[in-house]
Formats: structure tokens, C-alpha cells, sequence
């Protein structure tokens, strides 16, 4: 099969083709399908209690007060999916492979982001998506109540401040099933235990820990709300992770 996706790459591209020698089989697929057949391959992970395989799902979900509203949600950041599940009573991890297609799709950018995230968490109002995908950064949870509540009304803050705020941290990109599990296909599953474990709360609590003690030092001098912003964005570029 990989030797079958390799001839069609070179057969396609001709002297184009770059060397396949060090790609590892999934990114030879992901090639392979973009020239092929006009398709994305991601490599996805959903954190939960229990294995999932596609077939089990079941649309759209109980509930609709997560970012992008009901559906079933994969992050392709590993360690945040991790996160997710590390107060669970039995943390699963269930990794997947999603094709689609892009005309299947919504990129959720800039201010559309910010108020389908608002208007969702608040449940002020549901988004009627007419595509099955619905992709879009991650909002950090430990500061979207914050900036939201409190930078944006004591200071001129706009929209697109906190946007960056909100994703300058890279949490990575949500990918989010509407109405089918199409594309999807279950990889593999583990539980996580012992020091997988304690690494993804050491992770979360330094986080929390941190931007808490950062918010308390600006209710405490007053810092005004763009120079939160500010140093946020500054810390972010210095690499701290929160």
C-alpha cells in the first residue's frame, strides 16, 4: 500500500516529487490523498472515559454549550486531550485518523471565532452550521471567563485583542463533528496512568497556578486591561507555557 501511494506521488509530480525516503507512512498518505483525490488527513485525539470507534457515535450530542456547540470533539494537540481527562475515574485517550474534504468544512477566524465561542459558552444563541466540520483554535479555559468579563469592560480592549490573547498561547486546533462521523477512523486507545498522568495535571495546575497568581496581581495594582494583554502576549513569545 505504501509503495502503491509512493508510485502514484511520483507518477503525479514527476520530477517534482520530493524524497520519500524519511516521510513516515502517514504523511506519505497525507500527500498521497491531497494530490489524489483533493482530501486532508489529520491525526486526532478525543479524550473520554471509554473507547470510541466511529460507529458508536451519535449526532448531534447532548449538549450544545461547548465552543462550537454539540458535536464530537477532537483536539490534535495529544497533551491537551490529556488534560481533558485527567480528573476522569478511568482517563481514556482514543486516537484517530479524520479524512475530508475542505468544501465540508468551516475555519472559524478572527471575530467569527470569538462570538460563535461566546455565544455558545454563555448559551446566548446556537450556530446552525451547514457543514459537518467545524474547525478552530482552542480557547484557553482559564482565561476566557477573565478577559471576557473583565478586560474587555475596564478597558478599550477590542475584540481582536482578546483574540489574541485567547490563541497566542498555542493550544492547537479543535476539530469538531456535526451531524456524521464521515472520514473518521479509530486508530488506537490507551489509558492514562502513573507518570503520563500526573504529567498532564503538573501541566494544567502550572497553568492555572500562574495565570491565577498573574490575575491577582492585577486586581491588586489595578493593571489596566491592555497591559494585561500586553504582557500575556509577551510572555507567550518568551515561551512560557500556561
Amino acid at each position: 500500500m505504501k509503495q502503491n501511494m509512493i508510485d502514484k506521488i511520483n507518477e503525479v509530480l514527476g520530477n517534482d516529487a520530493p524524497s520519500m525516503s524519511f516521510m513516515s507512512e502517514f504523511q506519505i498518505k497525507q500527500l498521497y490523498l491531497r494530490l489524489t483525490h483533493g482530501k486532508e488527513l489529520v491525526r486526532l485525539f478525543h479524550g473520554g472515559e471509554k473507547i470510541v470507534k466511529p460507529d458508536e457515535l451519535y449526532f448531534p450530542g447532548p449538549r450544545g454549550n461547548f465552543d462550537f456547540g454539540k458535536g464530537f470533539y477532537l483536539a490534535e494537540n495529544k497533551h491537551i486531550a490529556e488534560e481533558w481527562v485527567k480528573d476522569k475515574q478511568t482517563p481514556i485517550i482514543n486516537e484517530y485518523e479524520l479524512v475530508y474534504d475542505k468544501t465540508d468544512s468551516v475555519f472559524l477566524e478572527k471575530e467569527d471565532w470569538l462570538k460563535v465561542i461566546v455565544g455558545h459558552r454563555r448559551n446566548q444563541y446556537s450556530v446552525n452550521f451547514t457543514k459537518n466540520l467545524v474547525i478552530g483554535d482552542i480557547a484557553d479555559d482559564r482565561l476566557f471567563e477573565s478577559l471576557v468579563s473583565f478586560v474587555s469592560p475596564r478597558s478599550n480592549v477590542g475584540d481582536l485583542r482578546i483574540l489574541k490573547m485567547l490563541t497566542y498561547c498555542n493550544l492547537g486546533l479543535q476539530y469538531v463533528l456535526k451531524n456524521n462521523a464521515e472520514g473518521l477512523t479509530f486508530v488506537n486507545s490507551y489509558e492514562l496512568r502513573g507518570f503520563q498522568l500526573q504529567q498532564a495535571r503538573d501541566r494544567h495546575s502550572k497553568r492555572k497556578y500562574q495565570m491565577a497568581e498573574k490575575l491577582l496581581e492585577i486586581e491588586r495594582s489595578s493593571m489596566p486591561g491592555e497591559k494585561f494583554v500586553d504582557w500575556y502576549i509577551k510572555e507567550c513569545a518568551n515561551g512560557v507555557s500556561f
